[in-house]
């Protein structure tokens, strides 16, 4: 039961983030789709494609090493705003689904900063992503990690 309320208060608290984050001043965002490698919990291909005002659609299609290890995909719409230029912060809601033995589904919140080099088609990013899995049963899960994008 003390897992619950654990899991319960952290889900209240990252969805109180997300909803602050288009309080923050808007990020301009960049134009155009990046796309990059993300390495972590999961580990692949990271895409990105801006939809003005600081919002964004993320993707990931990566190998996730969970397990005996699986085929891995989410999608977030993100929330960005500038911490300073070009640093922003960033929270979004989406869902992952994990390709496996027993096939998983669930939804996650992604956190982090991100550095939109101002003169070069480059970003960094840093996430955390707490998630709960609600397929084949609920469960708590962690994901994130670091990468790069590169814009065309």
């Amino acid at each position: 039961m003390k897992t619950f309320r654990l899991r319960t208060r952290i889900v209240i608290v990252a969805l109180i983030l997300l909803l602050a984050a288009p309080l923050a001043v808007a990020a301009q965002g960049r134009d155009g789709i990046g796309i990059g490698v993300m390495l972590g919990e999961p580990t692949g291909l990271a895409a990105i494609s801006w939809l003005g005002g600081g919002n964004a659609i993320d993707f990931v299609a990566a190998w996730s090493f969970r397990g005996s290890g699986s085929v891995y995909l989410h999608a977030d719409y993100q929330f960005h705003a500038y911490v300073e230029r070009p640093l922003t912060v960033f929270a979004g809601l989406g869902g992952f689904v994990l390709f496996q033995d027993r096939p998983a589904m669930g939804l996650r919140i992604p956190l982090g900063v991100s550095f939109l080099f101002e003169r070069a088609p480059l970003d960094f990013f840093l996430e955390v992503a707490p998630g709960m899995a609600l397929i084949p049963a609920t469960d708590f899960v962690v994901g994130g990690g670091l990468g790069f994008r590169f814009y065309f």
